[in-house]
């Protein structure tokens, strides 16, 4: 009896599992943005970081002052 009530903990346990990796799958497939299930050290939201980074510095330099 115990045998089965464990084999039925485990198969609910890979169900859960398998539920969730499907999802996030399938939420990773309807989703444009390469970021948006990357964790914090990923090279590629650096990358966009930094290039978000120096445009931001550049478009502060090529500012004109009108009184001067």
């Amino acid at each position: 009896m115990q045998e089965i009530i464990i084999y039925i903990i485990l198969l609910a346990c890979v169900l859960w599992i398998g539920r969730h990796i499907r999802q996030s799958a399938r939420q990773m497939k309807e989703d444009d943005n390469p970021c948006a299930h990357c964790a914090s050290g990923c090279d590629l939201r650096r990358m966009m970081e930094e290039k978000q980074q120096r445009c931001k510095e550049k478009s502060k330099k090529k500012k004109k002052s009108c009184c001067g």
